[in-house]
């Protein structure tokens, strides 16, 4: 009796759980409307470009946004239209 043996390669599963981080992206807000992202305007012509330049991004980075006390909802509503998904907002502590 002849036995043949074929050598493979076999994947193996780990249990360890991977931990993924996600990027934080912070943007500013003012009662105007102008986006600044990294301490830098955004065009004023393109906020909702930069917005959905993030939202397309995998995994998607988590957003938070500092609006203006005077701001607009609609304004920081932006950032969820363009698909960013988890907004976080930044707020002060009243002094």
């Amino acid at each position: 009796m002849v036995k043949h043996a074929v050598n493979t390669d076999v994947l193996r599963a780990s249990n360890i759980a991977q931990i993924t981080t996600r990027e934080t992206v912070r943007f500013t807000v003012d009662a105007r409307g102008v986006y600044c992202r990294k301490e830098q305007r955004v065009d004023h012509a393109a906020p909702s470009d930069v917005l959905k330049a993030s939202a397309t991004r995998i995994p998607q980075p988590a957003p938070h946004i500092r609006g203006d006390r005077a701001v607009r909802w609609e304004r920081v509503a932006a950032a969820q239209e363009a698909g960013l998904k988890n907004i976080g907002s930044i707020t002060e502590p009243k002094r």
